[in-house]
């Protein structure tokens, strides 16, 4: 591998394949997704920005506030079908 570009290629492709690996063990969808701490949009199907791939609510202190946000930004996601960046602006006013 001495062209540059090579190296970048395979570095894609082995990060993409972990990162379908990943999701294949861990699985995928609401049910999957929704009692973790970072929630990879990927999984949820989404296609989001580089720069808001996931949704992290573990700098929310208290516990009964990670709750009572996850489900509001589910509802902000599924009914109300708000932007990813919506919900990102969202997440980040109430850390």
């Amino acid at each position: 591998m001495n062209d540059p570009n090579q190296f970048k290629n395979a570095a894609a492709f082995l990060s993409f394949a972990v990162e379908q690996l990943t999701d294949l063990i861990e699985g995928a969808g609401w049910e999957r997704e929704y009692p973790r701490d970072v929630w990879q949009l990927r999984r949820l199907g989404y296609i989001p920005a580089a720069a808001s791939r996931q949704l992290n609510f573990t700098d929310i202190q208290q516990r009964w506030l990670v709750d009572c946000a996850k489900r509001w930004l589910h509802w902000r996601l599924t009914v109300e079908e708000k932007s990813i960046n919506t919900v990102s602006a969202d997440l980040l006013a109430l850390r």
